[in-house]
């Protein structure tokens, strides 16, 4: 199979000194091997708020784990979950 997926999958991400239980959204590039991450949220609802508000993750959260930080954490997990 050749091309760009769309793929999601879950994973445990050691953020900020917590564990954080993530959804990560985007697409593998079949050809290159690669995973890009469009979106990330939490697995569960905080419970604090209604509708997909809950499930966002904080700004910082949220861009420390876009920066690419955790790049090859995220993709090992995207391609071992296909």
């Amino acid at each position: 199979m050749r091309g760009r997926l769309p793929h999601h999958f879950n994973m445990n991400l050691y953020v900020k000194g917590s564990h954080l239980p993530l959804v990560f959204e985007g697409v593998l590039d079949m050809d290159e091997g690669y995973f890009e991450p469009t979106d990330v949220y939490l697995q569960s609802a905080r419970g604090r708020v209604e509708g997909k508000a809950d499930y966002k993750l904080s700004e910082a959260v949220f861009n420390q784990i876009m920066s690419g930080q955790y790049d090859e954490d995220i993709n090992d997990a995207a391609w071992g979950s296909n």
